[in-house]
């Protein structure tokens, strides 16, 4: 699983978000954990999909309620609030 999530970080560098996200999808689907699904939002944020990013960070906080993840939460809650106006 651990390949997996560097492969999925190496293709999001080289702004191959589609095949990164495929990575990350199989980490989740293996287990994955809160940071697998942060990773995933990331993901999703650079490919334009907010809602989806908005559920996977969900996710996370619901697997590790860290604060940092509760920021991110609120900022893209912020940020597709104004897409929507």
């Amino acid at each position: 699983m651990e390949a997996m999530r560097n492969k999925g970080l190496a293709l999001s560098y080289s702004d191959r978000l589609e095949d990164a996200l495929d990575c990350y999808d199989a980490v989740l689907k293996n287990g994955g954990n809160a940071l697998d699904w942060e990773a995933k939002a990331t993901v999703l944020v650079g490919l334009g999909k907010r809602q989806e990013a908005l559920d996977c960070l969900i996710e996370a906080v619901k697997m590790m309620p860290l604060e940092r993840f509760e920021q991110e939460i609120e900022m893209l809650k912020n940020i597709i609030r104004q897409d929507e106006k």
